[in-house]
Parts: C-alpha cells; structure tokens; sequence
C-alpha cells in the first residue's frame, strides 16, 4: 500500500527566477537532493516559460513512496522518482503514469581502493570468482546501485539472456565477493577511505568525493558508450497522476524546463550549472560528478536532455523484474505518455 501521511521534511523551495508577487501555479515533489533530480531545480528556479508565467514550488519528501502518496492525495501536481519507485508504486495500485524524464539511465562506476593491486575488473569477472572475498560496497534503495548489481547478477552485461549455466554462475549477490549495502553515497565513501571495503559501486557524487579525497580510483565506469542495457531501465522519471493530466497547465511546460536544464547539465558549462542546482553541497565534488555525468557532450550524457523517458525503459525494467522473480503484470505501453514528452 501507498503511504498516505505528509511528511515532515516538506520544505518548498520557491522558483526564484519568478516575480515574488507571482501565485504558485503547482507543487511538485521529490525524493532527495541529489544530482539526478538536479534537471529539477534548475527548471523550477528558472521558472516555466509560458504566459501567464507559472512558478513552481519543490517540496521534499522522505521517499519516493512518500512523493507517490503526495501525488495520489493531490498536494502535489507531479513528481520526480527512480524508475523502480514509479514500477513498485504503479504495482500496488497507484494511478501514476510517466510524463517525462529527468536522466536517460543510471550513471554508476566501479572504484576501487587506492593501491588494490588489480583495480580494472567488469562485475561478470566479480560474480564468477576473480574476486574472491574481497568486499564491495552498494548503494541501497531505489535509485541506488543495488538494483543494478542483481539485476546484471542475473542477465550479464550483454542484450542476449545468459544461458543456464552462465545464470548458475551469476546468482544474485553470490558468495565470491562480499557485498555490503551502504544507504548513502557518503557512506560508500567514508567505508572506503576507513578499508571497511576494498571497492564500491557509486553514482556520480560518491565517486567524485573518492577521487578529490584520494582514497580510490575509478575502475570501470559502465555509463560509458554501449553501457549496460540494465542502466537504461533504471532513469529517473517525472510523473503525474494518470486521471487528472487534463486539469494541470503546469505539465508540458515542467517537461521542456527540465529537458532544457538537463542540456545545461550536460554542456560545457555542467559545473557551474550543477553548482546552482545543488549550492549546498561542496563545490569540486559537485562539479567533478557533473562531469562524470555531462562525459563533455551532450549525446553521452546520463541526463533526458530531450526530457523523453526512453521508449523501452520502463519495459527492460519490467522484463528484468520478473527475470529476478517478480512478475509485475502490467501494461509498460500504458505506463507512460508522449503527450508532455513528444
């Protein structure tokens, strides 16, 4: 069931770039500040280009079932979530559908400590043993690289389904390597620079915090060119309630504002562009994970910079859950519309 209660970390950061007389048109929630919502706060403080202008309020919710929930009860007019929040809310009942993306995939990279002695390994190499008792750390949750892990554990990083003795092989999480689900970024970084963990998984800013720190190197990135089909089931998504898409004027127009930040996010000016969206956070670690995401150009970059969710996204998750066991049972075609994304 979808949680119903208001959250207590519902704090509205109000568009800027808006006159303050101006009357909030629309509410929109999200999950967490972090760099994959970024597209997000550069839209809203950027305001909508339409007339009458619209402005825009972000409130943050302690989850993505808690931004699904704020959906559903009608105090906000759409939401940003990971792609298996949007899946698993959808499953249990909730009348969501996709309007949009915020990110194409899920940009994630293998480091390693510094001094391991043989830092470049793909994770099929981990699985069949090469690892051998070596401890590798994840990030839980939805929009965390756990997902990942288990889902390449099953199907490999090729298109074709492994045969049965390769899936043998590749059991989820198997014994070889130990791994351990860290619930944030930080806390990958800190347990490698403490040696709780030789290697970890990490998304864009925990990497960037390893490198400026020292204490690892990148091993493999798989967000490069001809990443893993699995990261392309796994972007981040906009989503609104499915029976009151008529009523909100505020929809197309967030679309194309965050597909226009996503651009500035992934151009030459990606730093100082993720610094404005994230002003918070330490400086060089945010501009070195805007680089890590923008790869310098537009058609490499982990962002929706069309602000389209891929048409075969919510599919490939869909086929990859019931490959793990999960048989969802839903209709991808209707989980998502080109009506505010082309």
């Amino acid at each position: 069931m979808i949680s119903t209660r208001r959250s207590i970390l519902a704090l509205p950061l109000l568009a800027g770039a808006c006159a303050p007389e101006d009357p909030v048109t629309a509410v929109i929630a999200y999950p967490e500040r972090s760099l994959e919502y970024a597209p997000l706060f550069l839209a809203a403080k950027a305001g909508l280009s339409t007339d009458p202008r619209h402005r825009v309020a972000l409130t943050q919710r302690v989850s993505g079932q808690d931004v699904a929930a704020s959906i559903i009860r009608g105090f906000a007019a759409a939401g940003a979530l990971a792609m298996p929040d949007f899946i698993r809310a959808v499953a249990d009942g909730a009348p969501l559908i996709a309007i949009g993306a915020l990110t194409q995939r899920l940009d994630c990279h293998l480091v390693v400590r510094s001094g391991f002695p043989s830092p470049i390994a793909t994770l099929v190499a981990i699985h069949l043993g090469e690892w051998r008792g070596q401890r590798i750390g994840l990030e839980s949750g939805p929009n965390g690289t756990e997902a990942f892990i288990r889902f390449v554990s099953l199907w490999g990083e090729r298109t074709a389904r492994p045969t049965p003795r390769q899936l043998a092989a590749l059991e989820p999480l198997s014994g070889e390597a130990q791994w351990t689900a860290f619930e944030t970024g930080e806390a990958l970084t800190a347990a490698l620079a403490d040696h709780r963990v030789e290697a970890f998984m990490g998304r864009p800013y925990a990497v960037a915090q390893t490198l400026t720190l020292g204490s690892g190197m990148l091993a493999q990135s798989y967000a490069a060119e001809g990443e893993s089909h699995v990261l392309g089931a796994l972007p981040t998504v906009l989503v609104a309630h499915r029976d009151r898409l008529s009523i909100q004027p505020v929809l197309g127009p967030l679309v194309q504002a965050c597909a226009r930040a996503a651009t500035e996010l992934s151009g030459s000016d990606a730093a100082n562009a993720a610094m404005r969206a994230l002003p918070e956070r330490d400086g060089l670690h945010i501009s070195m994970a805007a680089r890590l995401m923008s790869r310098g150009a537009v058609p490499n970059s982990a962002f929706a910079v069309d602000g389209k969710l891929p048409p075969d996204a919510i599919e490939r998750y869909v086929t990859l859950s019931a490959s793990a066991g999960r048989t969802l049972g839903l209709n991808a075609g209707a989980l998502a519309t080109t009506r505010f994304s082309g």
